[in-house]
């Protein structure tokens, strides 16, 4: 028997529309990030250090804060729609 997760208050606070929106934000920021970072490294440069980093990380950040690929609306939109746990077992 699979018993269902009751949903706390807690975890209800998680589930807020700007609580979603933020993680979806910041998801595609680290998304970005990467291929940033994966493009940077794919050259033959030596010269990639910490502040390089910090400006890709930065720019993803930005770029993700202002509609980035569209890839947080979807995320938003898709945590968004759906159905809360059951507050009870099923059996």
């Amino acid at each position: 028997m699979i018993s269902a997760i009751s949903t706390s208050p807690a975890r209800q606070a998680e589930n807020k529309p700007e609580n979603i929106a933020k993680a979806a934000q910041d998801f595609e920021a680290l998304l970005i990030a990467q291929v940033l970072r994966t493009a940077r490294e794919s050259g033959d440069s030596a010269e990639a250090d910490s502040v390089m980093e910090m400006a890709e990380s930065q720019f993803a950040s930005i770029l993700a804060a202002n509609g980035g690929l569209g890839l947080a609306g979807m995320v938003t939109k898709g945590l968004s729609a759906a159905p809360p746990p059951p507050t009870h077992p099923q059996e």
